[in-house]
């Protein structure tokens, strides 16, 4: 959808959706990038996989280990965060316009050429086992999770974006590269970017 007066532009080449909002104002670049493979889209059995593969993809690339892109976003002053909803993972991040070379290559190393590390399997999977006995711990938090699960049961939307803490003791590598291969594709994508770009 495009709405006149934002100098707004949309585009949709070769399938891949493309939202854009250019603001020169501020020498600022912000991304936004949707996979439509949420917590709705965890296999039975595997609740909360959309979860782990989300956190896998930061965790190393082709080109950087976790520890490179978490020091080059900090000498960057940049910013990259993922998030997993019912529906949708979302990857966002900011960045100055004078860095924006060199933040567009993590950020297209994370979507692109995630590797998956055999040595951030075990530390993703104990991390997401926290989130969950965090969960349990806040009162707020547990009856949402509570009522979505009386008013979903049965449905994908039924259990936690962090899954059960059974089926996240059972996540694989395999899991996770099967996961991607599946959803992390050009027509599953919406990418939207705003602020002072060419």
């Amino acid at each position: 959808t495009c709405f006149p007066g934002l100098n707004l532009l949309c585009t949709n080449a070769h399938a891949l959706e493309v939202v854009q909002v250019k603001k020169t104002e501020i020498p600022v670049v912000y991304f936004k990038i949707m996979i439509h493979a949420g917590s709705a889209y965890d296999p039975p059995g595997k609740e909360g996989l959309s979860y782990f593969t989300a956190q896998m993809i930061q965790r190393g690339t082709q080109s950087f280990s976790r520890d490179q892109m978490d020091d080059l976003l900090d000498y960057l002053s940049g910013r990259l965060n993922v998030e997993v909803h019912k529906e949708v993972i979302a990857i966002s991040g900011t960045t100055l316009k004078e860095n924006l070379d060199k933040f567009y290559q993590i950020l297209t190393e994370v979507i692109l050429k995630p590797t998956f590390p055999e040595d951030q399997i075990e530390k993703t999977r104990t991390d997401q086992l926290d989130a969950i006995e965090n969960l349990r711990q806040d009162d707020v938090d547990l009856v949402k999770e509570s009522f979505d699960d009386y008013i979903f049961r049965g449905h994908p939307y039924g259990h936690s974006i962090y899954g059960k803490e059974s089926s996240v003791k059972s996540l694989t590598r395999q899991d996770a590269l099967d996961f991607y291969d599946r959803y992390f594709v050009q027509d599953n994508l919406l990418l939207g970017l705003a602020g002072d770009f060419d």
